[in-house]
């Protein structure tokens, strides 16, 4: 095997190495927006639910003490929506642009633009990590709200039981 023929399947191996990461990373960072998507609309759905608690709660029963816990129940569960709505409004994906590829190293060796492509598609895959890894640290915000938010709501209920009781 020739020294180029070496040089070649090198930089195809490397190549095809970045092209995977690069894909296993896409594909997870598809799975946690749409994770992201969920919540944010199951979020969404329940602020409306707790309204309708808080409107029948006042009305009803005239629990006047369940105003606050309500009241942070929905700003922990809005603070989610709008965490839900910056991830997903600040979703961005790096790629590799072909054409400037082709145009630049045109006349290079099949070897050297191999190795170049995938270098290139390293960096992207790097720029696509560190956006996916930030994705997941906003998630877990937007989880601690929702968790809060519900947390509050159970306890909630728990003291309209209790001024039920008495």
């Amino acid at each position: 095997m020739s020294g180029s023929d070496e040089d070649l399947l090198k930089s195809q191996f490397f190549y095809n190495y970045a092209s995977e990461i690069n894909s296993l990373i896409y594909q997870g960072k598809n799975r946690l927006y749409n994770k992201i998507k969920d919540l944010t609309t199951i979020t969404m759905a329940l602020i409306p639910i707790i309204l309708a608690l808080c409107y029948y709660s006042l009305d009803n029963l005239q629990f006047n003490s369940l105003l606050f816990p309500i009241g942070l129940t929905l700003t922990c569960l809005c603070l989610a929506v709008l965490a839900g709505f910056y991830i997903l409004w600040d979703n961005k994906f790096e790629y590799n642009d072909p054409l400037a590829l082709i145009q630049k190293y045109q006349s290079k060796s099949l070897s050297f633009i191999t190795l170049k492509t995938a270098s290139s598609l390293a960096d992207v895959a790097n720029i696509n990590c560190e956006e996916h890894n930030k994705m997941g640290d906003q998630y877990q915000y937007m989880i601690l709200f929702v968790g809060t938010g519900i947390i509050i709501l159970l306890f909630t209920f728990w003291l309209a039981i209790i001024n039920t009781i008495s």
